[in-house]
């Protein structure tokens, strides 16, 4: 990203696309996990351990100074290159590989950051899901899914960062249009305290 003086259109700072984006995907996360996650949520689960997992774990620690974490990739490597990361800025923090299964069942806050086009939480029932709090960043285009249908279906309501993000986002839709009987809110929205 170049960043240019708006007057002299002179070059003023040269950027990192993916880090300003991860540093803002993260943000966003965050602060849903601020305003919407319940008080006593203590335990993180990330899905997705490359940039976007990193800055979700940041924005955790940064809301909620969460202590345990749990986490799972496809990839065994990049998991424990993680992990070791993680041992190394935040030495206080209790962290551990799972399954997708048992990170669902242990997290209060779920966290996904992948770009498949597949849902990667578990189809289980509804009430596998009361009380925990999920934040699906990585299904960016129409084609992309984390989420599975039968938790989109019930999920009311669901938090979008911009209303975009229900043309944008597999997971928020269904056959190619806005879900019908799902109820959206916007960033905006969230921090006004709005709900259904």
């Amino acid at each position: 990203m170049i960043l240019h003086d708006r007057k002299t259109l002179e070059p003023v700072a040269f950027m990192d696309g993916k880090a300003v984006t991860a540093l803002r995907t993260g943000a966003i996360g965050g602060l849903s996990m601020k305003y919407l996650a319940k008080e006593s949520a203590d335990r993180v689960g990330i899905v997705g351990t490359g940039i976007q997992g990193w800055s979700h774990l940041q924005a955790s620690i940064a809301v909620r100074g969460f202590k345990k974490v749990f986490l799972h990739n496809r990839s065994p490597e990049k998991l424990q290159t993680f992990k070791e990361r993680i041992h190394v800025e935040y030495p206080d923090i209790s962290v551990e590989g799972a399954d997708v299964e048992n990170l669902v069942e242990t997290s209060d806050i779920i966290v996904t950051t992948t770009t498949s086009t597949s849902p990667v939480l578990p189809d289980l029932e509804t009430e596998a899901w009361e009380g925990k709090h999920i934040v699906a960043a990585g299904s960016y285009k129409p084609a992309m899914q984390e989420l599975p249908e039968k938790l989109l279906q019930f999920t009311k309501p669901i938090y979008v960062d911009t209303s975009t993000a229900l043309t944008e986002s597999g997971d928020d839709q269904g056959n190619g249009a806005p879900r019908e009987n799902a109820l959206f809110y916007t960033l905006e929205d969230m921090i006004e305290g709005k709900r259904e």
